[in-house]
């Protein structure tokens, strides 16, 4: 066995007898541990005398097989620069054909994943694809959609690596399943008043970063006592105490230069609108009707991911 492989389980040599018209089988498990091209023989010969080989009672096979980081294949042939039709051969090159080129095709794989995570008939009545956002620093697309439920709104985001096309499967701008939000400020403020926060105020809907589920950020307009609660995420949809935040005593404040320091934009948001003049998208879901009433938008933070 050369030294890309390692023996993992079985055997790899066998001696007996054999009569005429009979067959042996046995088998091995092995491993690849080295990149490079290898050739894995197997030799079967009839001794007539101890300890001399018969040449006109030896057979030998080989399976050829290429390792590289991220390419494989495996042959009954030597390798070739053309692969032989029983070769089966991925490479970077196939793996950087799969990934989304454009912006059209980053939020087809975005649409994809919300049909395929949250149902389509959901997404379709609840999501708007507003455009993408671009980091300059990190080579990631965040395709921003626009989530509305009974007059309320946020916005989400489907996180894309470009380099490797894989879809960040642990999203914290985005829900892992249906929610509707059924609770306005005041029930939520309600709710938190009657957990003991004091003179409750709701802010903004943010995606709650331990449940991925929606929920108001409600904050008490008192001091409150070192390691007491001062902000609850309360569920948009049930009511259910997510998280909390305490206090941790008075926080020093931010020094003025710092307050005063011009702010340097990081990132390009390129709309919807332009990226389906350039192309269609396919599978594209349907924009959503504007609905009025009250709306919270959780834009991006690029200081935040900075």
């Amino acid at each position: 066995m050369p030294e890309g492989f390692e023996l993992v389980s079985g055997d790899l040599t066998w001696k007996g007898d054999l009569e005429k018209n009979t067959q042996k089988s046995f088998s091995a498990t092995v491993k690849s541990v080295k990149t490079g091209n290898w050739a894995i023989e197997a030799t079967a010969e009839s001794k007539l005398k101890e300890g001399e080989p018969s040449e006109s009672y030896k057979a030998v096979d080989h399976v050829y097989v290429v390792l590289g980081n991220i390419t494989a294949s495996v042959s009954k042939t030597p390798p070739s620069i053309t692969p032989s039709k029983d070769t089966i051969v991925v490479n970077r090159s196939d793996i950087m054909k799969m990934r989304p080129r454009t912006y059209a095709e980053a939020i087809k794989l975005a649409n994809d994943y919300l049909n395929e995570t949250l149902g389509s008939s959901f997404v379709g009545e609840h999501f708007e694809c507003l455009g993408i956002e671009e980091i300059d620093f990190i080579s990631w697309w965040f395709v921003v959609y626009k989530y509305r439920s009974n007059g309320y709104e946020l916005n989400m985001t489907v996180d894309i690596d470009r380099d490797t096309m894989r879809i960040e499967t642990d999203q914290f701008r985005l829900i892992e399943s249906p929610q509707e939000i059924k609770l306005s400020p005041v029930d939520a403020e309600a709710i938190a008043l009657e957990k003991g926060l004091e003179a409750p105020r709701a802010g903004e809907l943010v995606i709650e970063e331990h449940t991925n589920r929606i929920a108001w950020i409600v904050t008490t307009q008192k001091k409150p006592k070192i390691m007491e609660p001062m902000t609850y995420f309360i569920d948009a949809e049930n009511g259910d105490i997510l998280s909390d935040v305490k206090y941790f005593g008075r926080q020093a404040p931010i020094p003025e230069e710092v307050r005063n320091r011009t702010k340097v934009k990081y990132s390009t948001f390129i709309p919807y609108s332009d990226i389906i003049n350039d192309e269609p998208v396919p599978t594209v879901i349907p924009p959503c009707p504007t609905t009025s009433g009250k709306k919270n938008e959780s834009i991006i933070d690029v200081e935040g991911v900075i």
